[in-house]
């Protein structure tokens, strides 16, 4: 319904509708999103996960997602700034947005720091070595040319990653 009305929305500004008849409706005529039950992976298939993630390299990624429940956009918009080896702690104060920037989170509550467990600090720690971009700016999942990671191509590998999971 969201783009819908912004597009009547747009069109009635530029004269192009008389109105906006999205806007018109009641609430209980909007239709309602019925949400999808989550669902938790057991050990076994968490193990499995990770064990084929492995084998791409949004793997750093992947396992950082797995052990801190950072949402995407907080993983995407991560620099070695905002993680801290010594507290074993990430900084979360900031998103990147499908649209290719910094935005601030949707929430208060979204501006935290997460406790790294001992063995992600250790992972984290060697990805940084092993990485080209390591300074306090760069992106701690980085492409190949050192900017940030896309949503949709980040998206589409792990789709690729949990359908060959089995």
């Amino acid at each position: 319904m969201k783009p819908l009305g912004g597009t009547f929305k747009f069109a009635a500004r530029r004269g192009l509708a008389t109105h906006n008849p999205v806007a018109l409706l009641t609430g209980d005529e909007r239709p309602t999103l019925t949400r999808r039950e989550h669902r938790e992976l057991t050990p076994a298939e968490l193990e499995k996960l990770l064990a084929v993630a492995s084998r791409y390299s949004y793997f750093p990624l992947v396992r950082t997602a797995v052990y801190t429940g950072l949402r995407l956009g907080e993983l995407l918009g991560l620099t070695w700034a905002d993680v801290d080896f010594d507290r074993a702690e990430i900084h979360v104060h900031r998103q990147w947005t499908t649209g290719g920037g910094f935005s601030e989170p949707n929430t208060p509550s979204a501006v935290r720091r997460v406790v790294l467990a001992p063995e992600l600090v250790r992972f984290l720690r060697e990805h940084k070595a092993r990485s080209r971009y390591s300074t306090e700016t760069d992106f701690v999942f980085a492409s190949k040319r050192g900017t940030a990671l896309g949503h949709r191509n980040v998206c589409r590998a792990f789709t690729e990653i949990v359908k060959s999971r089995g």
